[in-house]
């Protein structure tokens, strides 16, 4: 799918599955780019359905998922829980081009004097989407904080992209985005 293809946000039957957003109502026809910016969970539901849950689980796999995920059309909804660190390190391929990364916490230790006691060595990075999808998709997530639901995660000075989420049943809201030298999650 591209982003300008039109998409409908309405009601959808799943093997009695039936998703729908916050407030309950939908909006009908409208470009793939704007369901992404308003978080359509009808939209993400049917291109989860249409793609394969095992896929998108692949997917999300490949960017750097390691938490169990179930292999069902809510998985786009966050029905399989994921750490905030592992969601936030699935972003670094769209901000560095489509090269996977493990996310860490502690670059180096020294003693006061200035000896090293520990180094992290940089590990092997491996490209996990072509630059054709990586654009698309960095597309998409720059529409969500301009027009979307993350317009609060947007930097006035810099280009900004990310993407919006709430947990299962509400319980927590997040928001991950990237610059072109940063990624930040905050849950």
């Amino acid at each position: 799918h591209v982003p300008e293809e039109t998409v409908n946000d309405g009601p959808v039957n799943i093997n009695g599955w039936k998703p729908q957003d916050f407030t309950g109502r939908f909006k009908g026809e409208m470009p793939l780019i704007q369901a992404f910016a308003e978080s359509s969970n009808s939209v993400a539901a049917q291109l989860t359905a249409e793609a394969g849950p095992k896929a998108v689980a692949e997917t999300a796999r490949r960017l750097g998922i390691a938490s169990p995920l179930l292999e069902v059309s809510s998985l786009a909804l966050g029905t399989s829980g994921v750490t905030p660190l592992e969601l936030t390190g699935a972003y670094v391929p769209f901000a560095n081009g489509g090269t996977a990364a493990k996310p860490f916490g502690i670059l180096s230790i020294r003693t006061k004097s200035g000896k090293v006691l520990y180094r992290r060595k940089p590990s092997d990075r491996d490209a996990v989407m072509s630059a054709g999808d990586n654009m698309q998709m960095t597309r998409l997530m720059m529409e969500t904080v301009t027009t979307g639901t993350g317009k609060a995660g947007r930097h006035a000075r810099r280009e900004t992209a990310g993407k919006t989420g709430s947990s299962q049943d509400y319980r927590g809201a997040w928001f991950v985005g990237f610059t072109a030298d940063l990624v930040c999650g905050v849950w």
